[in-house]
């Protein structure tokens, strides 16, 4: 079955789905700009080729590829950090030469001092989100991995990357704050734990 792409904007999820009896064949600046101003919640494109339909989608964005990671601990609890008002993940953009599954290890070190290897690591999904930036429109491409660790690790949050706490979260306190996680990664989390 052909691949299926979703992205999502602020509080927006922006949906290609196959569908082979539907004509929807290009996307252009028009379809860009009818979305931002389109006040559904769910916006989908049903269309025979997704794929070709996502790619010219992207071809209107600057694209940013980006990597992550949720860490699991011995008590199925995960790690999240939280900054400028949301919780979230610990994630970073890719550096030249450098690979995803690096760029998480790398990124969850400098976000919240926790050491994670390759060896215990499960690659979960790819994640697309639009934002804002110095009047472009970008479109980051994130690559998720799953780590395990058994080891207590003191948790310090990288206060030069604004993150002012960093926690171990269970299904519990999930239902407390996920209100106060963006869209993306909530749809992540209950996909992992859910």
């Amino acid at each position: 079955m052909p691949k299926k792409f979703k992205v999502f904007y602020k509080e927006k999820t922006i949906c290609f789905k196959y569908n082979k009896s539907e004509n929807k064949q290009n996307i252009n600046s028009n379809d860009i700009e009818a979305l931002f101003s389109n006040p559904l919640d769910e916006i989908i494109f049903l269309t025979p080729s997704p794929e070709k339909l996502f790619f010219q989608f992207s071809s209107y964005f600057t694209v940013i590829e980006a990597a992550g990671g949720i860490v699991v601990n011995q008590n199925y609890e995960w790690l999240m950090i939280y900054r400028l008002g949301y919780w979230d993940l610990p994630k970073g953009k890719i550096d030249n030469g450098e690979n995803a599954i690096d760029t998480a290890i790398r990124e969850i070190f400098e976000e919240c001092n926790v050491s994670v290897s390759k060896e215990n690591a499960l690659f979960l999904n790819v994640t697309y989100h639009i934002y804002e930036q110095n009047n472009k429109r970008i479109l980051k491409r994130t690559y998720w991995y799953m780590f395990f660790t058994n080891k207590n690790q003191q948790l310090k949050p990288q206060s030069s990357e604004n993150i002012e706490k960093v926690e171990w979260i269970n299904k519990e306190k999930w239902f407390e704050i996920k209100n106060k996680t963006y869209l993306s990664i909530a749809h992540l989390i209950e996909e992992v734990f859910f």
